[in-house]
This record gives C-alpha cells, sequence and structure tokens, in this order.
C-alpha cells in the first residue's frame, strides 16, 4: 500500500502532459551524482552509459554480420560457404547459449536454427581438438578426389600451346559462377588434329 501512494503521489507531481513527464523523467535520470539513480542502474531498471555504448557496439557488429551473412547464404562458391562456416561458429558460443540466445540469434541473422546449433558443435570440436580449425569449415571432398596438383598438371598439359588452341569462335567460352552475378570465364581449348593420338598416349 505504502508503495502505491507513493507512484500516485508521484503522478500528481509530474507535469500533465506525457513530453513534460518525459523531459522531467529525463532530467533526473541524467542526474549520475543521485544516489536513486545509481540503484536504479545496479538493478539494471536504468542503462548506464557504459552498458549504452556497448548496446550500439552489439548493434553495429550484428549489423554488419548480418550483411555477410545475407551476401554469403545465397553464394555458391566454396569461399561464401567457409566463410558463412566460420561466422556461425564464431557466434554461436557458450553465452549464447547460457543466455538461451540461440533462437533469437538465428533470426537476427537471419538463419535457419539448426544451422546455429551445427555451428555451435563445429565451435567445441575446434576447442576441444589439437587440429587446425580449418579442417572442420572447409568443404568436404570424396575419399578418391582429384588433387590439386594433379589437376595443375592436367590444366598445363591441356592449355600447352603445343598440345590445344582455342576454338577461335567467341561463344565457345566456359563460365564458372564464383557469386551473385559473379563469373569466370575463359575459351574453350580444341585438341590439336595432328597431335591428338600423342595427348592420348602421353596420358595414359
Amino acid at each position: 500500500m505504502e508503495k502505491n501512494r507513493a507512484v500516485k503521489a508521484m503522478k500528481r507531481a509530474l507535469p500533465t502532459t506525457p513530453k513534460k513527464r518525459v523531459a522531467v523523467m529525463a532530467t533526473y535520470l541524467d542526474n549520475k551524482q543521485s544516489p536513486t539513480v545509481q540503484s536504479l542502474e545496479k538493478l539494471k531498471f536504468v542503462v548506464t552509459p557504459e552498458e549504452k555504448t556497448d548496446i550500439q557496439l552489439g548493434n553495429a557488429v550484428l549489423n554488419d554480420l548480418k550483411e555477410i551473412v545475407d551476401q554469403a547464404k545465397f553464394s555458391r562458391s566454396d569461399s561464401a560457404r567457409t566463410a558463412l562456416s566460420v561466422i556461425v561458429a564464431s557466434t554461436s558460443g557458450k553465452n549464447i547459449t547460457k543466455e538461451r540466445k540461440k533462437t533469437l540469434l538465428s533470426r537476427k541473422l537471419g538463419l535457419p536454427l539448426k544451422r546455429i546449433s551445427k555451428g555451435k558443435r563445429v565451435r567445441t570440436q575446434i576447442f576441444t581438438s589439437e587440429k587446425s580449425c580449418w579442417t572442420y569449415i572447409e568443404r568436404k571432398t570424396r575419399k578418391d578426389a582429384i588433387t590439386d596438383d594433379v589437376k595443375k598438371i592436367a590444366y598445363n598439359f591441356w592449355t600447352d600451346p603445343n598440345t590445344s588452341r582455342p576454338s577461335g569462335n567467341k561463344n565457345d567460352t566456359k563460365r564458372i559462377r564464383i557469386g551473385p552475378k559473379q563469373f569466370l570465364k575463359h575459351p574453350i581449348y580444341i585438341y590439336l588434329i595432328n597431335l591428338k593420338l600423342k595427348c592420348s598416349m602421353t596420358f595414359v
């Protein structure tokens, strides 16, 4: 009852218009020397200047992460997938789980909740393993896949002027998608007729 009477008395003491009430309350709460204001800050009813700065910084970082996620999640390139995995793993820590903010984080980043949970598992594996974190975020390949060294040898052999040449038709191009509306292209090469048999025998 005493608290209720005090609240009613405070309301009667404040100005009648909302704007004037806000001005009076803002001026009072801005007085950091007041013991009442200090107590309200300890109870988290009033935000301290340091906390206000942290909130602004957190919002800025979250917005930047959201922009990167929006660009990477629709890309099919390996680098974009890796970047997205790194971002999800770095933001899915124990603090998010402790505060039970995993669902909120998935909404803010625009990602499925399962993706956030997977990022937490990857983060745990990285911290509890002696292996490099790259082994957990790079794309998995088949065991019998061709290595990069073999691909490079085949590429150098194929593009050698003594082995092949561009077709000469400007429409004969090969395009590789590296991002949204971004492509790498090169002319299509064809065998030199008199060396076709020699090329086949070389790889045999």
